[in-house]
C-alpha cells in the first residue's frame, strides 16, 4: 500500500510494465568481434538502438587510417563501411558526440572502437567471363592486328597472346592439365560430366568429375604443368598465364584445362577450375525475331559477316549478312558452327521453341577479359546489325558506319563516357582507362546509337592484383 499522500491505498497496486531502452552505444557483443573481418567483407558496427537514419552525420564519423572510396551504409542498428581497405591493418572508427540518434531521440557520446581487418583469402580466380563459368572464347588475331596495322582491329589481353590467365592471392602451387578437343564429339559429355561416373555422388572434386570424364572419352593429357609460388610475397594477388598456343593449330582450337592452385592455410586442399578455351576467329549469336529464332556468324575481329557458315545438324548455310534461320521445335547442345575447317559454338543449350527467353537484340559486345585491376585500361569490341523490312531478319545497317556512344558506371557511379564509330562491317571498339584510386566492384558498360537507344551493354570487374609476372610455357 501506498504511504504517501491524502488518500492511501489499503492493497498494493500494480501499475503496469515500464519498459526502457539503453543508452546509445557500441553493442556489447562487437568488443569480442576485433578480427573477424575478411579484407573482401564490409566492416559491421553493431549499435544497442535502431538508428534514425536522417539524423546520422557522416561527415563526425571519423576513420582512421582512411579507407579510399569509402561508402556509408545504415540499416537498423548497423553501420557498414565498404571502400578499399587494407590487410592485417588495425582500424579505429570515432564517431564523435551527436552524430549518431536513435528512434528513440537519445544522441551518442563520443564512441571509439578499433577492428582488424585480416590479409585476404587463399583465391584462385579465372581473368575471363565473368557470365560464363566453364567456356571463354580466345579471340584469334592476324599478325597484322597484332602489330596494329589492322583498320578495324581487336588487340586485347587475350588476342594474340592466347593465355589462360588467372589472379592467384596466397596459392602457394599451381597445377594444371591440358586436353586436346573436339566440340563435336566431347561438349557433350563435357557438360555432363558430374553425373558420368556410375555412382556419382560419391564424387565431390572437379579433379574426380574430370578424370572419369578423361576416360569416358578415352582422352589423354596433351600437357600437364606445375608452377612453384611458394617464395611470392603473402598476401599479394599475381596473374599467372598458362599459354594455350601449344595446343592449338595456327592459333584455332578447342582445349579443356583443369587448374588447380594449392591453399596455403589448407594444406593439401586446392582450388579447381575445369573450363573449356575456344580460340576461334568466329563469333556466334543466337537471337529471336518474329516468333522465329535465328543464329548470327561474325568475324570477331572486324564484325564481317560470314557468308557459307553451317550449323551442325542444317543443311542450309549463312546467308550474305551472315545470318540463318533456325528450325522450329529443335534443341542445339550445342549450336555448333563451322566454316572453313575452323568450328565455335554457344555454350548453352539452345532450345528453339520461342516461348523460351532468347536473347531479343541484333547487337553484342564483349570484353578482352572479365577481370582488371585499377590502372588498367579495358578493351571492348562490339557489332551493331539492324532490322530490316526483307523477311524481317537482322542485316549490316545502312549505312553500316556511323557514331555510337558509351557510358560506364560501376557501382552505381558513371566512371566513364565517350563516342565511337563503326567500321564497315558495323563493328566498333574503345577503351576505357581506369583510373589508379578507381573503386573496387562490377562495372557495366553501355552502349547507345546516334539517336540515343541502347543497343546493348556488357560488364567487368575490378579487383586488386599485380600484374603479369609469370607465364607458364609448355
Amino acid at each position: 500500500p501506498s504511504a504517501e499522500g491524502p488518500l492511501t491505498t489499503a492493497e498494493p497496486q500494480t501499475i503496469g510494465r515500464v519498459h526502457s531502452v539503453p543508452p546509445l552505444a557500441v553493442d556489447e557483443g562487437m568488443k569480442g568481434d576485433e578480427n573477424k573481418y575478411d579484407l573482401q567483407q564490409p566492416v559491421d558496427i553493431h549499435f544497442t538502438n535502431t538508428l534514425h537514419t536522417p539524423a546520422v552525420d557522416e561527415s563526425k564519423i571519423v576513420v582512421t587510417p582512411a579507407i579510399p572510396d569509402m561508402k556509408v551504409t545504415i540499416s537498423g542498428s548497423v553501420i557498414s563501411f565498404l571502400g578499399r581497405k587494407k590487410g592485417k591493418t588495425t582500424y579505429t572508427f570515432k564517431f564523435l558526440e551527436g552524430c549518431l540518434e536513435d528512434i528513440y531521440c537519445q544522441q551518442n557520446v563520443t564512441l571509439e572502437l578499433s577492428v582488424n581487418v585480416k590479409g585476404p583469402r587463399p583465391l584462385l580466380e579465372r581473368l575471363a567471363s565473368i557470365f560464363c563459368s566453364e567456356f571463354i572464347v580466345v579471340p584469334y588475331s592476324k599478325e597484322e592486328a597484332l602489330k596494329g596495322t589492322s583498320k578495324d582491329p581487336f588487340v586485347g589481353f587475350n588476342a594474340g597472346t592466347y593465355a589462360l590467365s588467372y589472379a592467384a592471392v596466397n596459392v602457394p602451387k599451381i597445377a594444371y592439365t591440358a586436353w586436346v578437343v573436339d566440340p563435336t564429339t566431347h561438349y557433350a559429355d563435357f557438360r555432363k560430366r558430374r553425373s558420368l561416373a556410375p555412382t556419382p555422388n560419391t564424387l565431390r572434386t572437379e579433379s574426380e568429375w574430370m578424370a572419369v570424364w578423361a576416360k569416358h572419352c578415352n582422352l589423354t593429357a596433351a600437357h600437364e604443368g606445375e608452377l612453384d609460388l611458394s617464395k611470392q610475397e603473402e598476401d599479394t594477388p599475381y596473374q599467372v598465364n598458362i599459354n594455350v598456343a601449344p595446343f592449338l593449330k595456327e592459333g584455332k582450337g578447342h582445349v579443356v584445362f583443369l587448374v588447380k592452385g594449392q591453399k596455403y592455410a589448407e594444406g593439401s586442399k586446392y582450388f579447381e577450375d575445369a573450363v573449356w578455351v575456344q580460340a576461334t576467329s568466329l563469333g556466334c549469336t543466337v537471337f529471336t525475331s518474329s516468333g522465329c529464332c535465328f543464329a548470327s556468324i561474325t568475324e570477331l575481329e572486324t564484325g564481317k559477316p560470314i557468308s557459307g557458315a553451317t550449323i551442325k545438324g542444317m543443311e542450309e548455310g549463312t546467308n550474305s549478312d551472315g545470318i540463318v534461320q533456325l528450325p522450329r521445335s529443335r534443341t542445339f547442345a550445342p549450336l555448333l558452327a563451322t566454316y572453313n575447317g575452323e568450328s565455335t559454338f554457344v555454350s548453352n543449350d539452345i532450345s528453339t521453341d520461342c516461348r523460351i527467353n532468347l536473347p531479343n537484340t541484333p547487337s553484342y559486345a564483349f570484353t578482352d577479359r572479365g577481370l582488371y585491376k585499377p590502372g588498367e585500361t579495358v578493351c571492348v569490341k562490339g557489332v551493331h546489325r539492324e532490322r530490316t523490312i526483307k523477311d524481317n531478319l537482322y542485316s549490316l545497317a545502312t549505312p553500316a558506319e556511323g557514331t555510337y556512344s558509351w557510358k560506364c558506371n560501376l557501382n552505381g557511379k558513371e566512371i566513364g563516357e565517350g563516342t565511337m564509330e563503326s567500321g564497315p562491317h558495323g563493328s566498333w571498339d574503345f577503351r576505357i582507362a581506369l583510373a589508379e584510386d578507381v573503386a573496387l566492384g562490377y562495372a557495366n558498360v553501355q552502349v547507345f546509337s546516334a539517336d540515343n537507344k541502347r543497343v546493348c551493354n556488357v560488364g567487368f570487374k575490378v579487383a586488386e592484383f599485380r600484374t603479369p609476372e609469370y607465364e607458364v610455357q609448355c
